[in-house]
C-alpha cells in the first residue's frame, strides 16, 4: 500500500512538472507574440535598433522551444530581422537572420517560409552587387514557389530576378520573366517593380508591350509613384 502511494505521489508530481512546463512554454510563446506584435506596430515609429531589441527579445523568449508554434514565431521574426537589417545596410547580419528564418522554415516543412527566406538572401546579395548569389538563390526560391503552387510567390521572385537582369542590361531576359497581366503586385514588392518597369519602359522597342501598358495604368491610380 506504501508503495502504491510513493507511485502515486510521483505519477502526480510528474504531471504537475509536465504541466507546468506547458504552462511555462505557452506564457514564453505570448510573450515572444507580445513583442513582435510591439516591434511591428512601431517599425514606422521607433528607431531601428529599438525594433531589433524587440525582435531580439521576442527570439529569447522562445529561444529553447521547438514546438511548431515557436518555430514559425522564429521563422517570421528572423525574416523580418533580416528585412530591417538589409535597411541599415547591415548585409552580413541580414544575411544571417533570413538563414536562421529558413532553418526554422525547414525544420517545420513550410515551403513558402523557405521561400521568403531565399528571395531574402537573394535580395541582400543583389545589394551587395553579388548578382550570381543572388541569383541562385531566387532560382532555389522560385523552385519552392512552383512545388507549392503560389503563384503570387512566383509572381514576386520574377520581379526580383528581372531587377538583375535590368542591372546586367539583359532586357531579354528580363522580358521572359514578365507575368501577364493583370497581376497583383505585393507591397513590399512595389519598389522593385517599379524599377523593372520604368527600365523596360525606357527601351523604346518595348514601351507598347501589354505589361507597360498595365504599368502605366497603375501610375496614374496614385498620386506618388516611386522607382528604386
Amino acid at each position: 500500500m506504501i508503495q502504491l502511494f510513493y507511485i502515486l505521489l510521483m505519477a502526480i508530481a510528474i504531471c504537475m512538472s509536465s504541466c507546468q512546463r506547458q504552462i511555462d512554454g505557452q506564457g514564453a510563446l505570448t510573450e515572444a507574440d507580445s513583442l513582435y506584435a510591439i516591434a511591428q506596430k512601431n517599425l514606422d515609429n521607433y528607431p531601428a535598433v529599438r525594433s531589433l531589441l524587440y525582435y531580439q527579445r521576442a527570439v529569447d523568449a522562445v529561444e529553447t522551444a521547438n514546438d511548431n508554434a515557436s518555430l514559425n514565431l522564429k521563422m517570421k521574426i528572423f525574416r523580418d530581422m533580416g528585412k530591417l537589417f538589409a535597411e541599415q545596410q547591415l548585409y552580413n547580419e541580414a544575411v544571417n537572420r533570413f538563414r536562421f528564418s529558413y532553418d526554422c522554415a525547414l525544420i517545420i516543412r513550410d515551403t513558402l517560409g523557405m521561400a521568403l527566406a531565399l528571395q531574402g538572401i537573394g535580395d541582400t546579395y543583389h545589394k551587395l552587387n553579388d548578382t550570381e548569389e543572388a541569383m541562385r538563390n531566387f532560382n532555389k526560391a522560385e523552385q519552392l514557389a512552383v512545388k507549392s503552387a503560389n503563384k503570387d510567390m512566383e509572381i514576386s521572385i520574377a520581379w526580383y530576378k528581372a531587377s538583375v537582369y535590368a542591372e546586367s542590361n539583359r532586357i531579354d531576359k528580363l522580358i521572359e520573366l514578365l507575368p501577364t497581366p493583370p497581376y497583383k503586385v505585393a507591397k513590399d514588392d512595389e519598389d522593385v517593380f517599379n524599377y523593372v518597369m520604368a527600365y523596360i519602359y525606357e527601351t523604346p522597342e518595348y514601351q507598347q508591350i501589354d505589361s507597360v501598358n498595365y504599368y502605366l495604368n497603375k501610375l496614374s491610380e496614385t498620386d506618388s509613384p516611386h522607382y528604386r
